[in-house]
């Protein structure tokens, strides 16, 4: 780990970001954002309640199919000094609205880290390590296009500043990353979302070869209805963006007996992670025994030798 670290620091990395997927969030069933829209009281206990939730949620899986704070924290002690460790929290509702809410959150936060980097030594743009397990990763997607303003990216823009969203912060957020490295790691995330293609992000997607099963049945039409009537609008006008996506049990029926896809963006490995009972070998990725191979593999790929030259000719 700690080469890893010296191999991350002469690529200049200066963040590694954990992303959780779908209900390992802080509001998974937006307890939360209902509790908020009642006057005084949900105001002052909103936040807590989302502390309190996530909390809970670790204290029950641990490193199991979630990154814990304890995993961040080993991670960041393992590859030494001058690359910050953190996890990026959501509220992990399973639906368009609290994605696309979620990326704009995640874009202030990459955006921040960035600004924040130390650029003392070196004139090259900083580098971030992103990690997403399952559908944390759609969170990439979604902000790939905004990176790259493509049609879907401006689309998305469109829907929120119908309904009323001071897009400033994220306008910024966005202008900061297309002068920022990112590199994608999914783990066992469906495919859902198409991609965009971002000079600025690279993208490497893992999935166990053990048979994922939560990765086959989590794509088109696994979503679950928003508890809050505004998200079911939004996810209406997002629906005829991304398609409608509502949960149709034989569309995941059909996955399961199918073959595992892979996606056509970006580069797929298959890895014989094994441990089929952790969470329908869904969970395994997370685990503390996976993170050398996991950070091994992400220095390997993005920092190896014709990857780090790509860099400093800025061709990658």
């Amino acid at each position: 780990m700690a080469r890893v670290g010296a191999r991350f620091r002469a690529s200049n990395v200066c963040a590694v970001v954990f992303v959780h997927g779908t209900f390992t969030g802080d509001d998974p069933l937006a307890v939360a954002k209902l509790l908020r829209a009642v006057p005084a009281v949900g105001q002052r206990l909103h936040r807590p309640l989302r502390a309190l939730t996530k909390s809970g949620i670790d204290g029950v899986l641990g490193d199991l199919g979630t990154f814990s704070a304890s995993y961040a924290k080993l991670f960041g002690r393992a590859i030494g000094s001058g690359v910050t460790c953190s996890r990026f929290m959501w509220s992990s509702e399973n639906h368009h609205a609290a994605r696309l809410e979620a990326t704009l959150d995640l874009a202030r936060t990459l955006s921040t880290l960035a600004e924040h980097a130390d650029r003392a030594h070196t004139d090259r743009p900083p580098r971030i390590l992103c990690m997403a397990h399952s559908h944390g990763a759609q969170l990439f997607a979604l902000l790939s296009h905004m990176l790259e303003h493509t049609p879907e990216g401006s689309a998305m823009l469109d829907v929120l500043r119908a309904r009323g969203h001071n897009l400033r912060h994220v306008r910024h957020a966005v202008d900061v990353l297309r002068d920022v490295g990112l590199d994608v790691m999914t783990f066992g995330t469906p495919p859902r979302y198409t991609w965009a293609s971002p000079d600025t992000m690279r993208v490497l997607h893992l999935v166990n070869k053990g048979g994922d099963m939560i990765r086959k049945m989590g794509g088109h039409g696994s979503d679950t209805p928003a508890a809050i009537g505004l998200d079911r609008t939004l996810n209406q006008e997002l629906g005829k963006i991304f398609g409608d996506a509502l949960l149709a049990p034989p569309n995941v029926l059909s996955r399961i007996r199918s073959d595992a896809a892979v996606d056509p963006h970006g580069t797929t490995y298959f890895v014989d992670y094994g441990a089929l009972t952790s969470l329908l070998a869904h969970g395994v990725y997370t685990r503390v025994f996976a993170m050398l191979f996991n950070a091994k593999l992400a220095a390997s790929h993005f920092y190896g030798t014709s990857a780090a030259a790509a860099i400093a000719t800025g061709t990658s």
